[in-house]
């Protein structure tokens, strides 16, 4: 799957990446802010990816031709349209950026726009005030707080009413429109289960 928008591209993570993304997930500055905030071994790694099945979509974000993090959606309920999203930026140089910004709104139009979904969820690690801020730019509300995080969702339509204040942000980005290259078995599951 690639997923193309705001000029950065959303790419289906790849077995030949998956232990640099391990090396991102462990460096402390991602580690601290992870609900499993335990160092990840090799083995750990390709025991998760090997877990992964039609239900958890995890995409490599790419700006300019430079892999900087990773950004999914999981625990995928196909005929409720609904899913767990999350993000995490692994290179240092793009952490504090607007890149996961324009990451995020590429991913929650195609799954709002083009895959029909109704709404998302995420998690957050209680204390982790940034990413819980920058969900609620996003149309999150709370709606539970746990020991560890804070459960969150929006919908459809609260994204729609927060992408008419994104829009002023977003329209330098805009180069063109949404472009989708999905798999015959992806399109039967984004694109024909509705």
């Amino acid at each position: 799957m690639i997923l193309q928008k705001y000029g950065v591209q959303l790419d289906s993570l790849q077995y030949k990446d998956i232990q640099m993304v391990r090396s991102w997930r462990n460096a402390e500055f991602v580690q601290k802010n992870m609900l499993f905030d335990k160092k990840l071994t090799p083995k750990m790694q390709e025991d998760w990816f090997a877990r992964l099945n039609e239900s958890d979509i995890y995409l490599m974000i790419i700006h300019q031709s430079i892999q900087i993090g990773i950004i999914h959606v999981k625990n995928i309920d196909w005929k409720k349209r609904k899913g767990e999203a999350g993000i995490f930026i692994g290179n240092l140089n793009y952490h504090k950026s607007y890149i996961p910004m324009l990451a995020i709104a590429c991913l929650m139009d195609s799954f709002f726009y083009d895959f029909s979904f109704t709404e998302l969820t995420a998690k957050v690690k209680k204390g982790n005030k940034t990413a819980l801020d920058f969900n609620y730019f996003f149309g999150y509300e709370l709606v539970a707080k746990g020991n560890n995080f804070h459960s969150l969702l929006v919908s459809k339509d609260l994204y729609s009413k927060s992408k008419m204040k994104l829009s002023k942000i977003l329209k330098p980005f805009e180069v063109g429109n949404l472009i989708l290259d999905l798999s015959s078995e992806e399109k039967n599951h984004l694109l024909l289960r509705k």
